[in-house]
């Protein structure tokens, strides 16, 4: 498991986030591999996590169309505990890519609208 992967399931044991790792999405032209599915968040079928750009950059548009955000993160120099910065630096993160999932399944801790803003 790559140290991506590693940051990944940590955020989400701490922050209760559903992910798939890695997740391999299958059409009738083309797959395509990720680090991380990040469910919930940035697009309806949730954010394609890569450390490589060049994975998703031909299929950026049938992604969209299959309703896939994505997002290239670096891999993280080391493995890391979670401390309350990098806490924070997700939770900022996640912020910005907003919510999608049911509004009754928002986490406590995503700021909403006017919170938000205030930053």
């Amino acid at each position: 498991m790559s140290r991506l992967q590693n940051a990944w399931h940590t955020a989400a044991r701490e922050l209760d986030l559903d992910i798939v790792v890695p997740f391999e999405l299958k059409t009738k032209t083309f797959t395509v591999t990720a680090e991380v599915l990040l469910k919930n968040f940035g697009a309806k079928q949730g954010m394609l996590i890569v450390s490589d750009h060049r994975l998703v950059e031909p299929f950026r548009h049938q992604l969209i169309k299959l309703g896939y955000g994505f997002a290239t993160l670096a891999e993280p120099e080391r493995d890391w505990p979670f401390t309350r910065e990098e806490r924070e630096a997700f939770i900022e993160m996640l912020n910005e890519w907003g919510w999608m999932g049911k509004p009754e399944d928002e986490p406590e801790w995503l700021l909403s609208g006017s919170e938000a803003d205030d930053e």
